[in-house]
């Protein structure tokens, strides 16, 4: 679930004031991320939201209990990927060798996770959307996957061998696959979105 237009505020904060702004007693029922030192809220995720990100886990945590490569977490998972920087991604995957160097894992991952998982809001511009993968890039995700449930297409964004951001869309029957953070991961993108009436009607 990608954030809303950032909360009006004339001062950045940092990642310690950031926490203690997450706490007042006005913001316990909402939910913030740091985006270069602004607090931006995040909307109340609907339904259908729910319901991709239900879909995407299954199929991630069954391709993991056959490939052990690391943990898939969901939301409310907040990562700190810089001072000023804090995200939370719907769906998220970290390695099995990042997690291994943590006897007892701190209250947040304090780094980017090697795949960030977003479901676009109707809120959300291409634009918004662009910039929010390219700053999980820019601090060390490999791949970002924005899932849009309305247009029922992904789009793949990796880093450019440049130092920027490329990306390619996957609509209707096109398959994900070829992700060096899941390597052997291979599924339809319909796999992610429930079957519309004419998929369960017979022909």
């Amino acid at each position: 679930m990608t954030a809303a237009p950032h909360t009006p505020t004339t001062v950045r904060l940092t990642n310690e004031a950031f926490w203690a702004f997450c706490e007042r007693p006005e913001n316990a029922d909402k939910q913030f991320e740091l985006i270069e030192g602004i607090p931006s809220e995040m909307p109340q995720p609907k339904w259908l939201h729910q319901e991709v990100v239900r879909l995407v886990v299954r199929l991630l945590i069954r391709f993991l209990d056959h490939h052990p490569l690391g943990a898939c977490y969901t939301d409310n998972t907040a990562y700190i990927l810089a001072p000023e920087v804090i995200l939370v991604p719907d769906i998220s995957f970290i390695r099995t060798e990042r997690l291994a160097a943590f006897v007892n894992l701190p209250d947040y991952p304090p780094f980017a996770p090697d795949l960030a998982v977003e479901v676009a809001s109707p809120s959300n511009t291409p634009v918004d959307l662009t910039e929010k993968a390219a700053l999980y890039l820019k601090h060390g995700t490999s791949s970002v996957w924005v899932i849009y449930p309305e247009k029922r297409a992904v789009r793949f964004y990796r880093p450019a061998a440049d130092g920027g951001v490329y990306f390619y869309d996957l609509v209707g029957d096109a398959v994900l696959e070829n992700d060096p953070v899941l390597p052997g991961f291979r599924t339809p993108i319909t796999a992610f979105f429930s079957p519309t009436k004419t998929e369960e009607s017979p022909s």
